[in-house]
């Protein structure tokens, strides 16, 4: 089955996707070799839009190997696309910063359509970083334009699911919740990959910590599970040690939470009203965050750290939701 696919002539992956579906019906099995197939084809077009492929799969691995093959390649699109998904790759291992990331975007000029639309979402996790969300409201005023304008089915595809995600999240931090959730809903729709579809799930979660925990916790748990069955052990610990109590402590839902993080702990002790032990842990720590503001709030029932939460969340986060938390309190 590999010979055959890997010695056919294909426009476009989509084509070969549909040739493999043919002959194999398991989905790891079908990527995998698509993967091997953006590796070793001779076709420029086919090497540089599998590009998009991997990096939707999540096969950082083999990304690099295939950025490596398309940044020495002699068409000069395929090098300029090794640039932008080098810079996706290097955001996500963290080895430069947003500001310089979105620097080296902007210096590649190019006449590619599909490959501009491409740049334009890659700059969307970098603006989202650096807290500037107007960049995604102007995607979204021109959205039309731009997915008309990409031929590649499987682009389209993919950053169809990109922006969702996108959206998901904008229209949550500016407390636009049912039109994030419809976003969240439809992504859950996808076979996604374990990394994104952690996020959805406990970005999903969260969007409920104002309405019910049975509804915000099920979320919450899909989460976790991804995690754990995925060997995400960082986002696993971080759901486990810090997301999860918090949740939980905000309903005063804290049996059997347990947590090794200063701001979870002083949360448990508030919900459980042990208010004096929540104020000697917190003073403890050096952290400048609204959600310490905030739960320094709770501890001594002082308004002037609601305040500085609130504020914190609005200047520095533009987190119209997340403002929620303090500015409930200060309407008591």
């Amino acid at each position: 089955m590999h010979t055959s696919i890997l010695n056919q002539r294909v426009d476009h992956l989509v084509e070969a996707r549909r040739l493999l579906y043919e002959q194999e019906e398991n989905e790891e099995v079908i990527n995998r070799v698509l993967v091997k197939y953006c590796l070793c084809s001779n076709d420029a077009y086919i090497n540089r839009t599998g590009l998009e492929y991997v990096y939707m799969k999540e096969d950082f691995i083999q990304l690099q190997r295939l950025i490596f093959k398309n940044a020495v390649h002699p068409n000069l699109k395929n090098r300029q696309w090794a640039k932008v998904y080098q810079v996706l790759l290097d955001y996500r291992n963290g080895t430069d910063a947003p500001h310089l990331l979105l620097n080296r975007l902007r210096a590649i000029k190019t006449d590619c359509t599909e490959l501009n639309v491409v740049i334009t979402f890659a700059k969307v996790p970098l603006y989202y970083t650096l807290n500037e969300y107007g960049y995604i409201g102007e995607i979204t005023a021109q959205k039309k334009d731009v997915f008309q304008s990409i031929k590649d089915p499987m682009i389209r595809k993919n950053l169809y699911i990109r922006l969702r995600e996108s959206l998901f999240i904008y229209h949550l931090k500016r407390n636009e919740v049912i039109i994030a959730r419809k976003y969240a809903y439809k992504l859950t729709k996808y076979h996604l990959k374990p990394e994104r579809a952690l996020r959805i799930e406990m970005n999903l979660g969260l969007s409920y910590i104002f309405e019910t925990y049975e509804q915000g916790i099920y979320h919450l748990h899909r989460a976790q599970t991804i995690a754990k069955q995925n060997d995400l052990h960082e986002a696993y610990q971080s759901l486990s040690d810090s997301i999860i109590p918090f949740f939980s402590a905000h309903f005063k839902r804290t049996e059997g939470i347990s947590t090794d993080t200063i701001l979870g702990q002083a949360f448990l002790h508030i919900a459980k009203g042990e208010y004096e032990h929540a104020m000697h842990i917190l003073e403890q720590t050096t952290l400048n965050n609204p959600y310490l503001y905030y739960l320094m709030g709770l501890a001594t029932g002082e308004r002037d750290y609601f305040i500085r939460s609130y504020d914190c969340f609005m200047e520095r986060r533009s987190n119209f939701f997340f403002a929620r938390l303090p500015l409930q309190q200060l309407k008591k």
